[in-house]
């Protein structure tokens, strides 16, 4: 995951993507990774179907995308345990 392809990796590899960045915090869930940047960028990627992702799409990413509405505002430390990690909204909810 990160590496621009679907394959698995056993062992822990350097997301080139993120090479030249300083990586303050990263959370995995099952199926997608934010990572935060020492600039305060939020980065994901990974399966998206769900808007998880948080780019306002149901689009999976194979490798790190900036999330753009923190752009404008420091983020909070991330977190992707659950199964919705964009905006703290469920878009699938019955609320």
């Amino acid at each position: 995951m990160g590496h621009g392809d679907e394959q698995g990796q056993w062992l822990p590899e350097l997301v080139a993507a993120l090479a030249g960045r300083r990586v303050i915090a990263v959370s995995a869930g099952p199926r997608h990774t934010l990572a935060n940047t020492a600039d305060g960028a939020v980065w994901s990627w990974g399966y998206g179907y769900h808007g998880q992702l948080g780019h306002g799409d149901r689009a999976g990413q194979f490798e790190p995308k900036k999330i753009e509405v923190w752009a404008s505002r420091r983020p909070t430390p991330a977190s992707s345990d659950g199964e919705d990690s964009s905006d703290g909204e469920d878009s699938d909810s019955d609320e």
